[in-house]
Order: C-alpha cells, then sequence, then structure tokens
C-alpha cells in the first residue's frame, strides 16, 4: 500500500504550533504592549503619531530579531544530528518538510499578529478611527516578517548549526554596512580629493533603509491621510520569493552528513572562508593600525597599514580554518598556500589604491561644464559657486586640476599645517546628463603651493570667470534687492525689474577690469546686510567693513511673514571703482 504524501504535512505543522506556543504568546505580549496598551488612553492626534513611529522604526526592529527566532525553531532540527536523522527516516519527503516547517513558521507571527490586528481594531472602532490605518498596519507587519523569515530560514540552510545560521543572518543585513565604512575608513588617506563618506550600501540594507527612511507615515491634511512605501514593500517581497527558492533548493541538495558543521555545503566554504577572511583583516588591520599608531593615517603611507591587514588576514584566515576543519592542527602546507594566495591578493588590492594604478586620483574629465564651489577664509569665512562652460576657463580649471595633483604631497602637507588664508575647492565635472564626477582640495598660500594659491586667485579675477557668476545671477521668486550704501549707510529695496539693468552694469565693469569675483565675494557668509536679529560677530563684521571700505553692499532678501526673512543669495560688495555699477546703484537709491 502506497503512502499518501501531500506538500503540507499536517501533522508537523500542529505539532510545531503545539510546540512553540510560547513563542507565540511572547510576540503576542509584546505586540499587545505596542499597540493596544500603548494606545488606550490616548486620544485620535496622538494615536497617529504613536502609530507612526511604532510603524517605522520599532516594528521593523522587532520583526528583524523575531524572524531568525522562528526559523531556529521550526528548522533547528537540521543542526542536531540525532532529530535530523529522526525526522528523515519518516516517509515524508524533503519538499514536504521544507513546506510544513516554513508555514509554521509563517503562522507563528501571523496568528499572533492577527489577534493584536484585531484587538486593535475594536478600539478603532470605538475611537472613530480610519479603518484604513489598520489594513496598512496589518500588511505592513506581514510582508516585512515575510522578508526577514525567508532570509533567515536561508541562512539556517546554509549553515549547519543555529549560531551561524544568526550569525551569517545578521553579517547579511549589518555586517556588509560595517565592512563598506572599514574599507572606506582604510581607502580614504590614499584618495587624494575625493570624498568616500558617503553609505551606499544602508541605501539597499533593508533594515537600516526602514530605520533611516520610514515606509510609513501619516500626511493627512484635512482628515486621516496614510502614506506606504508599497514599491519598496514590493520588492521585498520579491526578493523573499528568491530566498524561498534559493532556500527549498538548499534543503534539496543538503546532505545531513554535513549536520553540525559552519557551513553545510562543501562548495560554499571557500567563499565563506575568503569573505570572513576579508572582514577579519580589515577589522584587525583598523584596530592594530589605530592602537600603535596615533595618527595612523600618515602611518599608512609608509606601508603599516598593509602589514596591519596581512596579520589581521592570517589570524582570520586560519581561524575560519579551524572551525571549518573542527581542529587546531591547521598549519600545513596547503593551507599555508592558500593564506598566500589570500595574501597577496590583499597585498595587489592595497597597493592598487596606494599607488594609483586605475588612475582614480590622478583622472581629470573632459568636460563640457565644470562647477566650481569654494569657500575661502581671509578675515572671515565665505564661499560661492560659479560654472563655467567657455573652453578657455574650462582649460584654465583642467590646468589647476592637474597641478594640484601634480603637486599632491605640497598640497596635503600644506593643508595639514596653519596658514592664515586658505581656499576650499570643489570641482564638479558635467560629463553627460546623468553624471558627473566631483573632487575637492585645500590650497593654502604657504611657499610650497603658492604658485597654486595664486593661480586659482588668477582664475576667480579672470574677466570670463566674473561673468559666468554674474550672468548666473537670479532671483526667486517675490524677491527684493536690497542695497546699503557703506559710505552714507542710507539704504533702499529695489524691485526684481532692475535686476536686469544691474547685472548689464555689472557684466560692463567686468569687461574694464574693475570687478571681479573676489571682490564681489569678499564678504564673509554671517554677513548679512538686512539681518533683524544680528550676533555680536557679525555686527562687529558690519562696523569694521563700513569703516574701511567704500561702495554698495547688495543682496536679495524675501518676505516670509511679518518680521522673516529669506536671502535668496549671499550678499555682494560693489566697489566705488565699479563706475557703470556704482553710479547705476547710486541712481535707483
Amino acid at each position: 500500500m502506497m503512502s499518501r504524501i501531500s506538500s503540507c504535512n499536517a501533522t508537523i505543522l500542529k505539532k510545531n504550533l503545539t510546540r512553540f506556543w510560547p513563542i507565540m504568546a511572547l510576540c503576542a505580549f509584546v505586540g499587545f504592549l505596542l499597540l493596544p496598551m500603548s494606545l488606550s488612553e490616548m486620544d485620535n492626534a496622538s494615536v497617529v503619531w504613536q502609530l507612526e513611529d511604532t510603524v517605522s522604526i520599532i516594528l521593523p526592529l522587532l520583526i528583524f530579531a523575531y524572524a531568525p527566532l522562528c526559523a531556529a525553531c521550526v528548522f533547528g532540527y537540521l543542526h542536531n544530528p540525532r532529530s535530523s536523522n529522526m525526522l528523515h527516516a519518516f516517509p515524508v519527503t524533503r519538499s514536504s518538510l521544507f513546506v510544513s516547517n516554513f508555514l509554521s513558521g509563517l503562522l507563528l507571527f501571523l496568528l499572533p499578529w492577527t489577534a493584536v490586528c484585531l484587538v486593535t481594531l475594536l478600539m478603532f472602532t470605538a475611537a472613530g478611527i480610519h479603518l484604513s490605518i489598520l489594513f496598512s498596519l496589518f500588511a505592513v507587519g506581514v510582508l516585512t516578517y515575510l522578508f526577514f523569515f525567508a532570509m533567515s530560514v536561508f541562512c539556517m540552510l546554509l549553515c549547519g548549526k543555529t549560531i551561524y545560521g544568526i550569525l551569517v543572518y545578521l553579517f547579511l543585513n549589518y555586517g556588509l554596512a560595517v565592512m563598506e565604512m572599514m574599507i572606506f575608513t582604510i581607502v580614504e588617506p590614499f584618495l587624494f580629493g575625493i570624498d568616500v563618506s558617503g553609505e551606499f550600501l544602508s541605501e539597499y540594507l533593508p533594515i537600516l533603509y526602514m530605520v533611516t527612511n520610514p515606509i510609513w507615515g501619516y500626511y493627512g491634511k484635512t482628515g486621516p491621510l496614510w502614506h506606504c512605501n508599497w514599491l519598496f514593500l514590493a520588492i521585498l517581497s520579491a526578493f523573499a520569493l528568491v530566498l524561498i527558492g534559493l532556500a527549498w533548493l538548499l534543503y534539496r541538495k543538503r546532505h545531513m552528513e554535513q549536520t553540525g558543521n559552519p557551513i553545510a555545503y562543501p562548495r560554499l566554504q571557500g567563499i565563506v572562508h575568503v569573505a570572513v577572511s576579508f572582514f577579519a583583516a580589515l577589522a584587525l588591520g583598523l584596530f592594530i593600525t589605530s592602537t600603535l599608531f596615533y595618527n595612523w593615517e600618515d602611518i599608512a603611507l609608509g606601508g603599516w597599514l598593509t602589514v596591519s591587514l596581512l596579520i589581521g588576514g592570517f589570524i582570520g584566515y586560519f581561524g575560519v580554518e579551524m572551525l571549518l576543519r573542527k581542529t587546531p592542527k591547521v598549519f600545513q602546507k596547503k593551507t599555508f598556500l592558500g593564506y598566500g594566495i589570500f595574501a597577496v591578493a590583499l597585498t595587489l588590492m592595497m597597493f592598487c589604491v596606494r599607488f594609483d594604478w586605475l588612475n582614480i586620483v590622478g583622472y581629470v574629465p573632459e568636460s563640457e561644464c565644470v562647477t566650481v564651489e569654494y569657500s575661502f577664509y581671509d578675515a572671515g569665512f565665505a564661499s560661492a559657486s560659479v560654472t563655467v562652460a567657455d573652453p578657455a576657463s574650462i582649460e584654465a580649471v583642467r590646468d589647476l586640476h592637474q597641478a594640484i595633483i601634480e603637486n599632491r604631497d605640497a598640497v596635503e602637507q600644506a593643508a595639514n599645517s596653519y596658514v592664515e588664508n586658505w581656499y576650499t575647492i570643489a570641482l564638479t565635472y558635467q560629463t553627460d546628463s546623468d553624471s558627473s564626477v566631483t573632487r575637492e582640495y585645500r590650497i593654502t598660500e604657504a611657499t610650497e603651493v603658492r604658485e597654486l594659491y595664486e593661480a586659482f586667485e588668477a582664475f576667480l579675477k579672470d574677466p570670463r570667470t566674473t561673468a559666468s557668476f554674474v550672468q548666473a545671477l537670479e532671483l526667486c521668486e517675490d524677491c527684493s534687492i536690497f542695497v546699503i550704501s557703506t559710505d552714507g549707510a542710507s539704504d533702499h529695496t529695489l524691485n526684481r525689474t532692475h535686476l536686469e539693468a544691474i547685472r548689464e552694469a555689472m557684466l560692463q565693469d567686468v569687461q574694464e577690469g574693475t570687478l571681479d569675483l573676489l571682490t564681489l565675494r569678499c564678504l564673509p557668509d554671517y554677513f548679512y546686510v538686512h539681518d533683524w536679529e544680528e550676533s555680536e560677530e557679525s555686527l562687529n563684521a558690519h562696523s569694521i567693513f563700513l569703516q574701511t571700505q567704500s561702495g554698495f553692499l547688495m543682496e536679495t532678501i524675501q518676505r516670509m511673514g511679518a518680521y522673516e526673512l529669506a536671502h535668496c543669495m549671499h550678499p555682494l560688495f560693489i566697489p566705488e571703482t565699479a563706475t557703470h555699477t556704482y553710479a547705476l546703484l547710486s541712481e535707483l537709491i
């Protein structure tokens, strides 16, 4: 007589639910604390904000921690030789075992979560809150759990012990971001002029994205209106289906003899070995270098960081080998040969970054448009931005960029020394319609880089550069032009219709060489000539400037309310020597 086999074994399903009911009770208890009990004494408005904080931050974190617990319960038998042999001896296919246990894990969350939402439904109905809020709440919890539970199951099937499955789960969710941070920390001293402080993986790792970018929130104006990032949840669900399929394939190929091993699939052990060794090399290498050297960024250029990485890699490589073989006797010829290959690859990677073999630091792009954003210190901080598009100005920027790269050592040394005046320059090359290349440098008036300092000032004084800046001046909506005379302290507000005439006069002075970008932007950033509440520092700057300069201070303002102003651009200074603009402003005020 043939046994009846189905895709889901009801006996296993019921056994899991009755065996792990304390897990469901814990989930229900935390859920009741999170929703019904915490909302019982709140009014409608308070409930709205409480739910937004709960679903955006707290709920994803709780599900993230609960999912591997459920996966370890329903698939934990695979990590125990006796339980694994017993269950696989029954007349049940592996597909049936997988489906039964996977559904059990889903029900460990769905049953208590449904109960929590039903109780919350009664409260919402009594309080008159829109029921769509509750349905969105339920769907967010289910879809979030589906993804993290699928990932947990995949990790449990990948490994031969529960603890290793949890470690892989944490690595996929947090370890990759930590590795990214360590890589950026290591390569930053070598990437001259390149900002590597950005976090890219945090935008793609679900748990980090959920915590930093709320996927569910309240945007109501006249009533309850809830917004949820359903596209993000749909993407998570699609990945969950992929992980479920991979987990099912792993289960079909899994050998019971691998139970208890860190990685249950010999062909994957090499990949895991290299990945963990690389992670250990980064972590231990940074620890060794930062412990032995106070300013390790400079020491790194001498090669000590590479040595520390090799030491960390040695510890990690042989440590992982001991875990995989379950014996400390791993110091053999074959193992040393494997570490030698790993060490050569790691050294080549460091040399590639250190000596710029890929020409990343030395790359000066070809571009039809370059934006030069600079800040400088000269009796105060100030900043400006100018976009140049004429070939001569672009070539001047590229020549300056190339000169900075060729004098890298001197620029870096001067940037770390104290000087009275300096420039911070950010160059943005628009390579095409969708991409750009940005580099940032700091040049000072120190003797070693004095020529670069003067070359950049010559660029700012160039009539083409100043003309580009003047032509780009614009007024936002409802803005006016505020002008104050430094000699008579008289002021006047001009409307936006005068901007074109002022721009034409400024361009005439630029062509005659009586007005340049350094003169226009000689004011510090805190020097707003039309502040209602000025700081003592700003007042002192006003006083000193008015005593030593002759001309007009000009800025654009926008009144936002009775006493609130918005500044649309930094203040500009028109000297008396700029005859055309000075004469025009004298007539207008």
